[in-house]
């Protein structure tokens, strides 16, 4: 399993069941990486897709469980910590600023090795960073 999620400069996720952000240029970054690929979301996350092309999207309440080995979960309102363990690669977006957050990812990144870091500007923020891992 691979995985993809967004955090603030915090390293949160959530706050009061929501996301902090929807950055389209962000979305449209992941889209062109994962071309042709397979992309597991919630679906909470599926609004975020419509009218985007690129990787062949599954919606379904348990993307997580049905995740192939060398698909990718859009991980937003689901427990990355829970299948944290099973992930091998690993994109991380991070926003530019600090969101209110009651949900965190809280996993060590110790047992990752960075392979690509990139910033771009998004549509609603100054500043995107891209990080791309994968598990040594």
């Amino acid at each position: 399993m691979n995985a993809v999620i967004c955090v603030d400069q915090c390293n949160g996720m959530m706050f009061n069941g929501r996301r902090q952000s929807r950055d389209l240029k962000q979305r449209e970054d992941l889209c062109r990486l994962l071309e042709g690929k397979d992309l597991y979301l919630s679906p909470y996350s599926s609004d975020l897709f419509a009218g985007l092309s690129g990787p062949r999207i599954t919606v379904s309440p348990r993307y997580l469980e049905i995740c192939t080995e060398d698909g990718w979960c859009y991980i937003e309102d689901g427990d990355i910590n829970r299948y944290f363990k099973q992930v091998e690669k690993l994109i991380i977006y991070q926003w530019n600023r600090r969101y209110p957050a009651d949900v965190f990812f809280t996993e060590s990144l110790d047992t990752f090795r960075m392979k690509e870091q990139k910033e771009f500007p998004g549509s609603s923020h100054d500043r995107i960073t891209r990080l791309m891992l994968e598990r040594i």
